[in-house]
């Protein structure tokens, strides 16, 4: 949010500061799922900006001259003509010149954002591609994941730092739902609730991950930017499901695919051979 605050108002990341939304003070919002946070929110922020860059042009243009304002702009915390951008004002000044003056004008920039669905049931979509090399102990019916490759289309980078590890994170996330993170109930009653016996995976079994950015450009989106990081919880699982498969023979078609369902498979498998063969 911070980065796309600065860009739009010609300022420098550190001059925003990021206030957690409180229900109370601003409008409801239905949540950051579906790492949707960045669009909407997103969105809304760069309209605010915007909005707070109209005002403080509109204020500059009554200390530098009339019928200037289209003639204005900020970038690097200096308001400045465009046409010459060394004849100018200091960012910080204006707004203090704004709130000190005889209307004492509070510069305060409102955003509003809703998807304008055109049929669709989401504002922008993601497309991702998941591969995985599995590693299958046949006498324990143990998996490893050796090595996968994430690519995602995730519109324009608005954080690379930070895009890289959310595709790492949801990689990691998508390799233990796929073959270790199992919920056993019994009436009702999940019979590991603790970090003991709910496996969950670790940062020695996490495997190498190669992650392959598809820098696109979604109209909908920030700068161009869209979902990033959850998407690839979709088709990880598969990946390794198809990795045992190849490696295999053997079609395992729930998750998480423990060592047990493994072994029967196997089991399985070789029943149905040497039925083929007495045959």
């Amino acid at each position: 949010m911070a980065i796309i605050c600065a860009e739009t108002l010609g300022v420098k990341i550190e001059d925003i500061k990021v206030h957690s939304g409180d229900t109370d003070h601003c409008p409801a919002d239905l949540g950051a799922w579906g790492s949707r946070q960045t669009l909407m929110a997103g969105n809304a922020v760069k309209m605010a900006a915007a909005d707070a860059k109209r005002q403080l042009l509109e204020f500059a243009t009554a200390k530098m001259g009339p019928n200037i304002v289209y003639d204005l702009d900020i970038k690097d915390r200096w308001v400045h003509l465009v046409s010459r951008p060394e004849k100018g004002l200091d960012y910080t000044q204006v707004c203090k010149e704004a709130l000190r003056g005889k209307e004492g004008q509070r510069i305060m920039g409102r955003g509003f954002y809703t998807p304008h669905r055109k049929g669709m049931i989401s504002p922008a979509y993601s497309y991702m591609v998941q591969a995985v090399e599995a590693e299958i102990d046949e006498e324990t019916g143990k998996i490893g994941v050796a090595n996968c490759v994430t690519a995602h289309d995730c519109g324009q980078p608005i954080n690379p730092i930070g895009l890289t590890g959310q595709l790492e994170g949801a990689a990691s996330m998508a390799v233990g739902y796929g073959y270790l993170e199992y919920m056993p109930f019994e009436d009702g009653k999940m019979m590991n609730p603790n970090l003991v016996d709910y496996k969950v995976i670790r940062a020695p079994e996490m495997p190498e991950c190669e992650v392959i950015e598809i820098d696109t450009y979604e109209p909908e989106g920030p700068y161009g930017a869209k979902e990033a990081g959850e998407g690839l919880t979709n088709p990880t699982a598969a990946a390794l499901g198809n990795a045992i498969f190849h490696a295999t023979g053997l079609q395992m078609k729930e998750c998480p695919i423990l060592p047990e369902a493994v072994l029967n498979a196997f089991k399985e498998k070789r029943e149905k051979e040497q039925e083929k063969k007495n045959a």
